[in-house]
């Protein structure tokens, strides 16, 4: 199995996820039931980043933002995490890369991992999310 963070000495993410497609099934079951629990208000899950550093980690307002944005509250979506808008193109784009046929998406996912490699998204997406904590403990967002 060749598994997410290194392939061919460089990182990738997103197409490495999305080859090991059982992984990414489990994922994508437990962030729509995440999000489900979520639009009726029932917590079934706390932050154990919070619980134990009183500090908001950087998926703290993912939920919440998603929520902002499927209302279309775009602003209040980015206020609440500046990452909301690429958690929601991953969950709706994951479900379809699934879904083709595999002699699509195996090209496919062989230009992503050609683009990913190119233009370093996993290390751009690192970088946010570094970016977003640092702004977060700053009281910037």
């Amino acid at each position: 199995m060749r598994w997410l963070w290194r392939q061919s000495g460089r990182w990738v993410l997103i197409s490495a996820l999305l080859r090991e497609r059982a992984v990414t099934w489990i994922l994508l079951g437990f962030a729509f039931l995440y999000l489900l629990f979520a639009f009726f208000n029932i917590p079934i899950w706390r932050c154990v980043w919070r619980m134990f550093t009183g500090w908001r980690c950087p998926g703290c307002g993912l939920t919440t933002g998603c929520k902002a944005f499927l209302r279309g509250d775009f602003v209040e979506g980015l206020a609440w995490n500046w990452l909301t808008p690429f958690v929601l193109i991953a969950l709706i784009l994951f479900p379809v890369v699934m879904a083709i046929p595999k002699r699509v998406r195996e090209p496919f996912l062989d230009r992503l991992e050609r683009v990913e490699r190119k233009f370093r998204l996993t290390l751009v997406l690192l970088v946010l999310v570094v970016v977003q904590t640092i702004a977060r403990l700053q009281g910037w967002a």
